[in-house]
């Protein structure tokens, strides 16, 4: 029962002794003063029949007592009660005691139904029976107790009636209990009063008094117009109205100024009965209940505050069984909290950390700590999820532990950023090392292809030798490629970006590639006919494609029937993959796919598969670049990759590729020119790696150009200056330290467009020179093939020549 309810009910009470205090003795006619106390407890009781017995001087025929009806309500025409009703009656008098019986019990035939009869003794003389007609009814014990206590008064006061020589001694009880009662009421902090039907003032309690000022005895004749603003008073008589016309006691809840500051006061009127049951008036008491009222504000903001909150918060027991969980926690587990209470915590427990840690976290919050920090805890579902977990236990007056609130944050998004921020970190370092190491290293390699190119001129009578130079100089060229693959994947690649169609793209590198593959594994494809147009480099692309194919080879090795998968389908990303990449909302993109049913990677093996040079191939079956060398392309592409992998069952490899909304493209190439050898054409060859710079000058000079060199930029302008007239053409490594003072965009500047500009570059010409105006086509790769070198300078160089 809430609390308001649970004091209006004990006030309702108070009142009705209060009321019935009053009645006792309100006559010396016994029948009159029957009525005049019966008939209120029956109005507010809803007893239906009562009847007082009292013991007549004559026994039966057995000798044993006889009771006779002294007051009833309804009437009844039998004076005497029948041989079986006795025993009952006798009973209730001899235990003195209330004694509650079943109609049956009673045989009383003027009763229709099964009801349920509750009798009181009355002293020694007398019985008093009250009859509710439904056997279900309940009289709780407490309501039992306080009636049979007036009802003892009433005894009395009805014994003084029936013997006028007991009416000193029954005058003197009624004293003392009116005298009880109203140091009852004196005693209790809520005001009482008793108004007329007119709402005039009958009597007040002597607080209430207090309160307004006078004494007692001087509220008669007044009313609330006497002792509030006009506009209250007016209200509590329109209360005071309502009541009597209804007929039931009723709670208001109002606010008033007292002494200027506002105060909320709870009252409960009930009707006043007169003897006869009429209403006579008005009951009421009050009660300041402003601080009452603030604390349940406070209770409900608080409650309001933890069942919106958007951390889990449970309430636990000394034992860590859960008492309380909120909604956040139900949103969060999986659990609902009529599943969760009762239970302990260790049902998030999720046996990713040591027995260890879960003792050490129980202890300190049990010494009454508080413990604070993060753990992986497993849903209903099974699902695991990083929380940030704060444990404090929760003291009473006595200094002791009584409960632990435990308040838990979901971190797990933000442990999935934190991750990709430290793999994006360690990335970026290794993409910086890649970047510093390569041009140093394709200048050496290019110095290397340069001299087995001269080499391989000057070995044509033995084949042996030539055969051996070729080896050396594929070996060079596989090693760039390896620098290739790693300047890919730290996303310094040069890339030459144009659009096509992905579709036909695909379909034709996988012609291509489909060779190496062995005829004993099977090969499925799956593309959509609809064009999607991407805007990138080919060559990454075709590399993309290639690397995943190989992998899914080497994958379903040693396999029973294995199967790949190739497929590309148009994809919108749903909301899972948005959570995962939430700049992708709102956009299309081609998905491809590469499907095997090989071994599968091991979940400790995930992580790590696009670090460069990790491989779980034997060794010399891999380098540890391929997959990085996707991770970066996909990069450079603005696009995705995600792999899915089971052991023994096979791994599936998805590439994301942004789609854009170009119409009508096709693939553009260009084929090379033929020759590739000069007629005498002057070269200004720029460069400060003087073994490179001496390997370059020899084979251009075995093309057939003339050739200037400069070991800066500062040689350089001056050799431009006095020979810009002949000059066909300039070849220029991008990255120079030591440029004497001139920088490589101020020579192109001053070069161009008088006399057309190479730049020589180990990595991607935009990460060094932020001019747009380089085209792709002005720019050759370390190391030099020799061949397509010779093409380029061929394509570019300016014509006709003109000597000194």
């Amino acid at each position: 029962m809430p609390e308001s309810s649970a004091q209006s009910a004990i006030i309702n009470d108070v009142l009705l002794l209060y009321e019935l205090s009053l009645a006792i003795g309100s006559s010396l006619d016994a029948r009159k003063n029957c009525e005049g106390f019966l008939n209120i407890l029956q109005a507010r009781k809803n007893i239906t029949q009562v009847a007082v017995w009292i013991l007549t001087d004559a026994d039966d025929a057995d000798g044993a007592p006889q009771l006779s009806l002294l007051y009833a309500n309804p009437r009844r025409s039998t004076p005497v009660a029948g041989r079986e009703r006795t025993p009952p009656l006798l009973r209730t008098m001899h235990e003195r005691r209330p004694v509650t019986i079943s109609s049956p019990e009673m045989d009383d035939e003027r009763l229709a139904g099964d009801g349920l009869f509750v009798l009181f003794p009355l002293a020694e003389f007398g019985v008093l029976e009250l009859y509710f007609p439904s056997r279900h009814a309940t009289i709780p014990p407490r309501t039992v107790n306080q009636l049979k206590n007036v009802i003892d008064k009433f005894a009395a006061s009805l014994a003084g009636s029936l013997a006028h020589e007991r009416l000193q001694h029954t005058e003197a009880l009624l004293r003392q209990s009116e005298n009880r009662y109203r140091m009852l009421i004196e005693n209790l902090p809520q005001r009482f009063f008793i108004k007329d039907t007119s709402s005039n003032f009958v009597t007040i309690s002597h607080n209430l008094a207090s309160d307004l000022g006078i004494q007692p005895d001087e509220v008669s004749g007044k009313n609330d117009f006497d002792f509030f603003p006009a506009e209250l008073a007016k209200k509590f008589q329109m209360d005071d109205q309502r009541v009597m016309q209804q007929g039931k006691p009723e709670e208001i809840e109002e606010r008033v100024i007292v002494r200027g500051e506002e105060r909320i006061i709870q009252t409960i009127k009930a009707p006043a009965l007169d003897r006869d049951g009429n209403i006579a008036g008005v009951l009421g008491m009050f009660w300041d209940i402003s601080e009452q009222k603030k604390d349940r504000e406070q209770i409900a903001r608080l409650v309001a505050s933890v069942e919106h909150a958007q951390d889990a918060i449970i309430i636990s027991d000394q034992e860590a069984r859960i008492q309380y969980v909120n909604p956040a926690f139900e949103q969060m587990t999986g659990y609902a909290a009529s599943d969760a209470v009762g239970q302990f915590t260790r049902i998030l427990r999720s046996n990713k950390h040591p027995e260890a840690f879960y003792k050490h976290m129980l202890d300190t919050v049990q010494q009454g700590n508080i413990w604070r920090g993060e753990m992986i805890i497993q849903c209903r579902d099974g699902s695991l999820r990083h929380v940030e977990r704060n444990i404090a236990p929760v003291f009473d007056d006595a200094g002791e532990v009584i409960c632990h609130v435990t308040i838990q944050r979901d971190i797990t998004e933000h442990k999935q950023m934190e991750e990709k921020f430290l793999h994006a970190q360690k990335m970026e370092s290794l993409g910086i090392l890649v970047g510093g190491v390569a041009h140093e290293f394709n200048n050496a390699l290019a110095g290397i292809t340069g001299r087995l190119y001269l080499l391989k001129r000057k070995l044509t009578a033995s084949a042996t030798a030539l055969n051996d130079v070729e080896i050396a100089e594929e070996l060079c060229f596989r090693s760039a490629d390896m620098v290739k693959k790693m300047l890919a994947f730290a996303r310094k690649s040069p890339l030459q970006m144009h659009d096509f169609d992905l579709g036909s793209f695909i379909r034709e590198t996988f012609r291509l590639h489909r060779l190496s593959i062995p005829e004993s594994i099977t090969v499925h494809t799956m593309f959509e006919a609809d064009t999607m147009v991407i805007h990138g480099d080919t060559s990454q692309v075709q590399q993309i494609i290639i690397n995943l194919l190989n992998n899914a080879r080497d994958a379903v090795e040693g396999v029973e029937n294995p199967e790949i998968t190739l497929s590309l389908a148009h994809f919108v990303p749903d909301a899972t993959f948005i959570q995962a990449h939430p700049d992708t909302a709102d956009r299309h993109f081609a998905r491809i796919s590469v499907d095997d049913n090989g071994h599968g990677i091991h979940p400790s093996d995930l992580p790590h598969i696009f670090d460069p040079f990790y491989t779980t191939k034997e060794v010399g079956k891999g380098t540890g670049l391929g997959l990085a060398m996707v991770y970066g392309a996909c990069g450079m592409h603005e696009g995705y990759v995600d792999v899915t992998s089971q052991p023994g069952k096979g791994t599936r490899m998805e590439i994301c590729l942004p789609l854009i909304d170009t119409p009508d493209h096709t693939l553009e190439s260009a084929p090379l020119p033929a020759t590739a050898r000069g007629h005498g054409e002057l070269i200004l060859l720029v460069d400060d790696e003087e073994m490179l710079r001496e390997t370059l000058k020899e084979v251009l000079l075995s093309l057939g150009y003339r050739v200037l060199e400069a070991s800066d930029g500062e040689q350089a302008m001056q050799l431009f200056s006095s020979h810009h007239h002949e000059l066909a053409l300039v070849l220029m490594d991008v990255v120079m330290p030591r440029m004497g003072g001139v920088e490589a965009g101020g020579l192109m500047q001053a070069m161009q467009p008088d006399v057309p500009v190479i730049f020589c570059t180990g990595y991607d010409k935009h990460d060094v020179m932020a001019d747009e105006n380089i085209a792709d086509d002005m720019t050759v790769s370390k190391p030099y093939n020799i061949e397509l070198i010779s093409q380029q300078i061929a394509r570019h160089i300016r014509k006709p020549f003109t000597s000194g």
